[in-house]
């Protein structure tokens, strides 16, 4: 192994990098705006978060998923080509070319679908077929028909209840030992299906009470669909513990948002979203992928310093976002403090770069696994 093969063993060691990156990047150049570039530096920041830091987080979890789902591992070569789509996108944007972000949706979303053509495993296919979604929205932006922020941050919304609440369910039930994996299946049902809902109203243009009633429906459907989660399973385990953490603030940005949407009683709207995107979509993406950076003990998952800080730094910049008139300067703060925390990311991710593989990656050896993967 030499030290430019290394980022290309596995998927998630270079996306996985580039959405820390990015995280911590497109802030600084809102936060900084130097020499007036870009134009817009709002709008700049809020593209990159969404596209650029979720995009890369998108395609190292679903690489990395889909890895285990046909037990097929990703060639070097087809890794260098959605980076380098990754990177092209970043660059069209910023320089005017933005076709280059149609790129990568649809190259990473032929990647899962031909793995899930080639096993026959057809169940994964609607999630193969996630990142079209990306591909939707940036081909809306190029025919003057950009969504708005509430529309994106409700689409990411839904794409982190969608998925976090099937795979954080599974890392409880594995951590005590119930493989039934059974689950009240109206009640998911009705929590993706409401929170589904949110981008589209939001998108036509519904009337903001009726989109207020619904996302504070999604908001407790979200709540009723963890009755049945075995929460003693986070005792002591600091991997759930993140999850969990993360996660809290979807159901209570989405109940805050919605209620904000219906009464309109304080204007509060873009602080709510960013519950969203900075608790529920940041904070996910931040504990999901940190799973491949803890060390491994039998039957569990123990992040280590960076992490921990890291985490903690992420989660306190959503309270200071809420709340910026609390400290002077209070929302530059809050966005030094979210950088800070994914730099920490880094510090914990870049090593990982040379080091053996875990497998699987983002949960716990059992019985009978290998040790790692070269």
């Amino acid at each position: 192994m030499t030290v430019l093969s290394a980022p290309w063993r596995a998927p998630h060691l270079s996306l996985f990098a580039l959405a820390a990156l990015w995280a911590a990047v497109a802030p600084m150049v809102w936060v900084l705006n130097v020499g007036g570039w870009p134009a817009d530096p709002v709008a700049w920041h809020r593209h990159e978060l969404m596209f650029g830091m979720g995009g890369a987080a998108i395609g190292g979890y679903l690489l990395t998923a889909a890895s285990h789902w046909t037990g097929r591992r990703f060639a070097p070569g087809l890794t260098q080509a959605v980076v380098a789509a990754w990177c092209a996108a970043r660059i069209g944007y910023s320089a005017g070319a933005g076709w280059l972000g149609l790129l990568y949706p649809v190259l990473l979303a032929a990647v899962l679908v031909q793995a899930v053509w080639a096993t026959r495993r057809w169940p994964r296919l609607p999630i193969a077929s996630m990142p079209l979604a990306l591909f939707a929205a940036e081909l809306a932006m190029l025919s003057g028909h950009e969504p708005d922020a509430t529309t994106l941050i409700f689409g990411f919304g839904a794409l982190i209840a969608v998925v976090g609440g099937r795979i954080l369910p599974a890392f409880l039930r594995a951590r005590v030992g119930d493989e039934s994996g059974r689950e009240w299946s109206w009640v998911n049902a009705l929590a993706d299906s409401t929170v589904l809902a949110l981008p589209v109203f939001a998108a036509v243009g519904v009337a903001p009470e009726v989109v207020g009633v619904a996302t504070i429906l999604a908001a407790c459907a979200q709540v009723l669909r963890m009755v049945r989660w075995p929460m003693q399973a986070v005792a002591g385990q600091g991997d759930l513990m993140l999850l969990l953490l993360a996660w809290a603030w979807l159901p209570a940005g989405l109940a805050l948002a919605g209620s904000e949407l219906l009464f309109e009683a304080g204007g509060s709207l873009g602080r709510y979203l960013h519950m969203l995107a900075l608790g529920a979509m940041g904070g996910m993406i931040f504990a999901v992928a940190a799973r491949a950076y803890m060390r491994r003990v039998p039957g569990r998952l123990v992040p280590g310093h960076w992490l921990r800080v890291g985490f903690g730094l992420v989660w306190l910049s959503v309270p200071l976002r809420l709340v910026p008139e609390l400290l002077p300067d209070g929302l530059r703060l809050s966005a030094l403090i979210w950088c800070a925390g994914w730099g920490c990311f880094l510090c914990a991710a870049l090593p990982a770069i040379w080091c053996d593989i875990p497998h699987p990656v983002l949960s716990a050896r059992r019985a009978g696994q290998t040790r790692s993967i070269t």
